[in-house]
């Protein structure tokens, strides 16, 4: 969500925190246009849930979110568990240009 009164242009995504046993592959991006809402999990090659590799991935691209609206696109962690995973994974970070300055996002993982 867009809280400033200005147009937010988000960037990129990580996760602020990974665990021993988990190796991030990347943040794929992408619209809820093309997955009928945000969905939480998938994995690679199944029918259902989703299979993510077949959707249109807008990672790298810059998304503008127009003032006091929320975005169409949304950002997942690719990861693979390598091994004994004693931790959650952390919260995500956001980079975003306003109008008027750059800012960091911080958003809680839930």
């Amino acid at each position: 969500m867009n809280g400033k009164g200005t147009k937010l242009v988000a960037e990129r995504v990580k996760l602020a925190q990974v665990p021993e046993g988990v190796k991030v592959i990347g943040y794929p991006v992408y619209s809820v246009d093309h997955t009928n809402g945000c969905i939480l999990d998938s994995q690679d090659g199944l029918k259902y849930p989703r299979d993510m590799t077949k959707m249109p991935n807008y990672a790298g691209k810059p998304i503008t979110v127009e003032p006091h609206k929320r975005s169409d696109f949304y950002a997942m962690a690719e990861v693979h568990v390598t091994g004994r995973v004693k931790h959650h994974l952390g919260s995500c970070t956001g980079t975003a240009q306003c109008s008027y300055h750059a800012g960091e996002l911080n958003t809680r993982a839930t």
